[in-house]
C-alpha cells in the first residue's frame, strides 16, 4: 500500500517516467529486504497432535523443555546468512530456560550456498560451546546433498540428523529414557499411529 501511495503522489507531482521508476525502486528494496531478513519462528507442538507451529500464531503451542525448534523460512545464502547467525545467538542468549538441544526446522530452506553452509557451521560451533546440540530437522533432498559434499553432514553428525522434528523429539525422549542407545542412527521418520521407520543411509 505504502510502495503504492508513494508512487502514486511522485507520478502525480513529477511525471510518469519518475513515478514509475520510483516504483520499480521501491519494489527492488522491498524484495531485498525481505530476502535479507526472513521470517524466523519459534515452534511448540499442538497440545494432542504432531503438528509444530509458531508459538506466536498459535496459544495452544507448547515448547518442550531444553529444547528450542526454529524454522527458518528461506533459502540460505549469502545475503541472509549474516542475519541467520546474529537471529539464533539472539534467541539463545534470551531463553530463560537450560536447553539441551537446538532443532533447525529447514523444511523450509529450499538451497544453500558456501554462505549458508558457513553459517551454519559457526552456528554449529557456537552451540556446541553452549553445550548446546544442533539437530537438522526436515531438510529437503539438494539441502541434504550440500551438507554431505561439503563434510558439514559429518561435522554435525549423522545421528543428529532427523526427517522430521516428531522424529528427533521422540528420539531425544527415548534416549532420556534409556530406552535408546545414543550411538543409534537418529536420521528417520515417525508415523500417525507412532511406530517408526529407520531409514539407513
Amino acid at each position: 500500500f505504502w510502495m503504492m501511495l508513494i508512487t502514486f503522489i511522485v507520478t502525480l507531482v513529477v511525471s510518469i517516467p519518475v513515478g514509475i521508476f520510483t516504483g520499480v525502486l521501491l519494489s527492488i528494496g522491498a524484495i531485498l529486504y525481505h530476502s535479507t531478513h526472513p521470517h524466523i519462528a519459534i515452534l511448540g507442538r499442538i497440545e494432542g497432535t504432531n503438528y509444530y507451529r509458531n508459538i506466536n500464531r498459535f496459544e495452544d503451542a507448547i515448547e518442550f523443555d531444553h529444547k528450542i525448534i526454529l524454522r527458518f523460512d528461506d533459502q540460505l545464502y549469502f545475503a541472509n546468512a549474516s542475519f541467520f547467525k546474529d537471529r539464533i545467538k539472539q534467541i539463545v542468549q534470551v531463553i530463560n530456560r537450560p536447553i539441551k538441544y537446538f532443532y533447525l526446522d529447514a523444511s523450509d530452506i529450499r538451497k544453500m550456498d558456501s554462505s549458508g553452509l558457513h553459517a551454519l557451521e559457526e552456528i554449529h560451533q557456537y552451540l556446541k560451546q553452549q553445550n548446546i546440540v544442533l539437530c537438522i530437522c526436515s531438510a529437503r533432498g539438494p539441502v541434504r546433498d550440500m551438507l554431505f559434499k561439503s563434510g558439514l553432514m559429518e561435522t554435525i553428525g549423522r545421528e543428529n540428523q532427523f526427517l522430521s522434528i516428531q522424529a528427533a523429539h521422540l528420539f531425544h525422549s527415548q534416549e532420556a529414557d534409556g530406552q535408546r542407545m545414543p550411538s543409534e542412527n537418529a536420521l528417520q521418520t515417525d508415523y500417525d499411529d507412532g511406530s517408526e521407520l529407520k531409514i539407513e543411509t
